[in-house]
């Protein structure tokens, strides 16, 4: 009897110690896993913040100073201005690191230097551009269009001005964007109007008094022959 309980108790301790070393494999793999899972996690996350820190350098060294549009008519040079530094030895085209800052390089347009990541000229509000190939939707203006627009440039309110922020108190002659949001030439979106539109609004109305001319000597030259016939026909009654 107390054979057989020996036996029993033998198997019974085997039993257990294979159970706690199966549980100790266990333990062990999955601290290998989990440690395994935060190396991975930790390369991982590291990956990423070196990633987003090459994304940031490289957007960062994608930004350059471009010129900006400056006057539409080049009438000398109106600076310095408030808040804007001289550029010095900055040129254009050369890397930058503020998004927006600008620099006055004394041009006699008075354009500025403005570090951006794409030429503004050629955004959306920027310099006009002609050729056909950049535009789309192109409708010519007809004799009634043309008579609208010349209608629109008499309805302009023009007013002497000066600019804030200029030391030169130079005075200006030209229009105020408030009284005119709604003009096609309007660009109330960045606090100005659209001056090659402004300027072809004037185009359209010497087209206009041109029509205006054309059509008064049609009928000019119509009064003058009825005027010749009534001449020949009252000599052709004299006795």
């Amino acid at each position: 009897m107390t054979s057989r309980a020996t036996t029993s108790a033998a198997r019974a301790l085997a039993l257990l110690t294979a159970l706690c070393a199966a549980s100790c494999d266990k333990k062990g793999e999955d601290t290998q896993t989990a440690t395994a899972s935060s190396s991975s996690s930790s390369s991982s996350s590291s990956s990423s913040s070196s990633s987003a820190s090459d994304s940031a350098t490289t957007a960062a060294a994608e930004l350059r100073w471009y010129s900006t549009c400056g006057d539409p008519v080049c009438s000398g040079y109106g600076g310095p201005w408030d808040g804007v530094a001289a550029c010095g030895a900055i040129k254009e085209g050369d890397p930058c690191d503020q998004a927006g800052a600008e620099c006055d390089f004394q041009s006699e347009c008075n354009a500025r230097l403005i570090c951006a990541d794409a030429d503004p000229k050629l955004g959306p509000g920027g310099c006009p551009i002609s050729r056909a190939a950049f535009k789309k939707d192109i409708d010519y203006l007809d004799a009634e269009a043309r008579a609208s627009a010349y209608r629109d440039l008499l309805g302009l309110r023009l007013a002497t001005y000066s600019y804030r922020g200029r030391g030169d108190g130079k005075r200006h002659l030209g229009i105020i964007l408030d009284d005119h949001e709604r003009g096609i030439w309007a660009d109330p979106a960045n606090d100005r109007i659209d001056l090659y539109g402004y300027s072809s609004l004037a185009i359209a109305g010497v087209q206009a008094q041109a029509d205006e001319l054309s059509e008064l000597r049609g009928q000019l030259h119509a009064l003058q022959r009825e005027l010749s016939e009534l001449r020949a026909e009252t000599a052709r009654c004299r006795p």
